[in-house]
């Protein structure tokens, strides 16, 4: 399960990088899809420290498994 966890987990900041090289490359074309990539690249970050911060949490209540 915890090898479960670490793959989601860089999967969430491998598809939060991709989205911000998006961004980066249609900021100056489209403004509503760079507001949607941004957005997303943000919730991906986001998600990529808080399913670390609940792994690290999960392993320090229950240390056994």
């Amino acid at each position: 399960m915890k090898t479960y966890f670490k793959i989601t987990q860089y999967a969430y900041l491998l598809i939060a990088l991709f989205l911000t090289y998006e961004t980066y490359r249609v900021w100056g074309n489209n403004k509503s899809q760079t507001i949607l990539y941004g957005a997303l690249a943000l919730m991906g970050y986001f998600m990529f420290f808080f399913k670390r911060w609940y792994r690290k949490k999960l392993e320090r209540e229950n240390p056994n498994r």
